[in-house]
């Protein structure tokens, strides 16, 4: 277990109160140092790429029984070791077709078995690939925990399986569920190394609790209503299958709750972690549909949506 302290602060209208949270990040992401720019017109929920295509898969990662890493507080925090992780049950996976989510039959989630260092536990990285053995590109990998009510979403852009975090890795950290700074707009961005607000961007958001915390409501009058939510698509997605129990994770985008740019779903009973060592995550991979798509699945499309455009659209 790597040590280190940050001091996180209340934030103007936020219910959290101070609190040295140890071995997480907060700070602004070193990698994406362009302020999110979201236009007049495209802070209207509708407002997205013309046509736009991406694969996805939701894992469910089970860990192995060992003595679980805790907080100073007594909560458990998700492991840094990839041999405490026990495996995965891979998921289907789905198609984002222009706000319509499809399963995707033709593609699945393969991961070579073995180590790449037995030392450590780490297994090699997984793929979405074609039933013919085409391997897809990567865009991006999170995994996504729920833990304790004191820290009730947690995430890291990398795969805990593969890869070693804190201070024995390539510098990933676990982050608590942070967002841009409101900007007036009524957007609320997730972070995706944590941000400068512990609040979400508008009032009365349509996808609270289920996709972001209550905990993280904002109370500020002043502030628009909420118009929508954006940021990194897997810990979207991810919060999205955290709101089903385990063994559910497929179902809200089977289902349809998932459609045209609007989440219908809910927290459904049974998902939410209810004691302090029972927290639960899941392995996000987004990829790049460009087999079906090639025009309209490129990594910087997927940037431009997650930076400038509105992911899930508040409903009226």
């Amino acid at each position: 277990m790597y040590h280190h302290g940050v001091e996180v602060h209340s934030t103007k209208g936020s219910k959290s109160h101070n609190r040295k949270v140890s071995g997480f990040e907060k700070h602004p992401d070193k990698r994406r140092t362009s302020k999110p720019i979201i236009r007049s017109d495209q802070r209207d929920s509708r407002s997205q790429p013309r046509h736009l295509s991406f694969l996805f898969v939701v894992n469910e990662l089970e860990m192995a029984e060992v003595t679980p890493t805790v907080d100073q507080w007594g909560t458990e925090i998700p492991p840094d070791m990839p041999s405490h992780y026990l495996g995965e049950y891979p998921g289907a996976v789905f198609r984002y077709t222009d706000g319509r989510i499809d399963p995707a039959p033709e593609y699945v989630w393969e991961r070579t078995g073995g180590y790449q260092n037995p030392h450590y536990g780490q297994k090699y990285p997984g793929r979405i690939v074609h039933i013919s053995g085409i391997a897809t590109r990567d865009y991006s990998t999170y995994t996504v925990f729920n833990c304790w009510r004191p820290l009730p979403c947690l995430y890291v852009e990398t795969d805990p399986m593969s890869n070693l975090i804190g201070a024995l890795g390539d510098g990933a950290r676990w982050n608590l569920m942070g967002f841009h700074v409101p900007d007036g707009s009524g957007v609320t961005r997730i972070a995706p190394a944590g941000g400068g607000s512990e609040v979400v961007g508008g009032r009365h958001p349509t996808w609270m609790p289920s996709l972001v915390p209550a905990m993280f409501e904002n109370t500020d009058g002043s502030l628009p209503r909420s118009v929508g939510l954006t940021g990194p698509l897997p810990v979207i997605i991810g919060r999205m299958a955290l709101a089903y129990p385990r063994g559910r994770t497929n179902e809200p985008f089977a289902t349809g709750m998932w459609h045209r740019r609007r989440w219908r779903g809910a927290i459904q009973p049974g998902a939410e972690v209810t004691r302090p060592r029972n927290i639960r995550g899941v392995l996000v991979h987004v990829a790049l549909d460009d087999l079906m798509y090639p025009e309209f699945s490129t990594a910087e499309l997927l940037r431009d949506l997650e930076i400038n455009h509105v992911i899930i659209g508040d409903r009226e």
